[in-house]
């Protein structure tokens, strides 16, 4: 799950924008998937075997090379290392997920303009979809449902969307909703289908909003078992802060995620 810096939204122009301006705009002002990963208790999960991160230099050239003309240079890339036999996981986590970090740093320090970043996220969204498209894990489904949202209120998503497609290649019936609210959350809840939902909250000051959107979802589950999960850089280091939030899990990544639920689903339907 994103493991997000400081959250700063421009203002300049912001009510100019067009509606897909804005979308893309959306995806850029957090920081994506912090490299820092810790060890933790039960219930701050992570992947095993992770590898380590690509040094600074080669993310700045896969900056550069999303940011060329044309969209090649960056897919090269992406070919490359899954002919030398790297994951999607270790892809989009070492190297998509970073890269779209940078790409947020470069617009709050000035040094990339709306366009360019706009550019880049969404040639990085291409390659995502790219690799879920290309690669199919096999995994016999598991017939579990699980849906993931940022806070409502929010607007990043590239973290949750990693984490979403890492669940689908794990068998798991998974979506991610963009434009979650609280209302369409409770609705989803409410239709009895969802076995877990992933939640990724920003900075410290939407925490408030987050804890009411998940006694709603707990209010509307009317008793039946569903695993909540949260993420987001306020979590990190903090896993006794998901549980105040009314959640039964944070996780640092996508792998850390998967074996979170996974851990706690058979003991979910005597909790809450």
């Amino acid at each position: 799950m994103r493991s997000f810096a400081q959250d700063v939204a421009p203002t300049a122009s912001a009510d100019r924008r067009d509606p897909i301006e804005s979308l893309v705009a959306s995806l850029v002002i957090p920081r994506l998937a912090r490299d820092r990963r810790r060890a933790g208790a039960v219930t701050m999960a992570r992947g095993a075997g992770q590898p380590v991160s690509a040094p600074a230099t080669d993310i700045d050239d896969f900056v550069g090379r999303l940011l060329a003309s044309g969209d090649g240079e960056a897919t090269r890339v992406v070919d490359d290392m899954i002919a030398a036999g790297e994951s999607v996981d270790d892809i989009a986590m070492f190297l998509l997920a970073p890269a779209a970090r940078r790409l947020g740093a470069r617009w709050e320090d000035d040094t990339l303009d709306f366009a360019a970043v706009t550019t880049g996220m969404t040639r990085l969204h291409v390659l995502l979809h790219m690799l879920g498209r290309r690669f199919h894990s096999g995994a016999r489904p598991v017939g579990r449902r699980i849906l993931f949202a940022s806070n409502p209120g929010e607007t990043h998503a590239f973290g949750p969307l990693m984490v979403a497609e890492h669940f689908r290649r794990a068998g798991w019936n998974s979506r991610f909703d963009p434009g979650a609210t609280t209302a369409s959350l409770v609705r989803e809840v409410g239709t009895g289908t969802l076995d877990a939902m992933g939640l990724s909250c920003a900075a410290e000051r939407f925490l408030s909003d987050l804890q009411t959107c998940i006694r709603a979802v707990r209010a509307a589950a009317r008793g039946r078992p569903i695993c909540l999960l949260v993420g987001g850089n306020v979590f990190t280091g903090r896993p006794e802060l998901a549980e105040r939030m009314g959640a039964d899990a944070t996780a640092q990544d996508a792998p850390g995620a998967l074996a979170a639920i996974e851990g706690l689903l058979p003991a979910a339907a005597t909790a809450h």
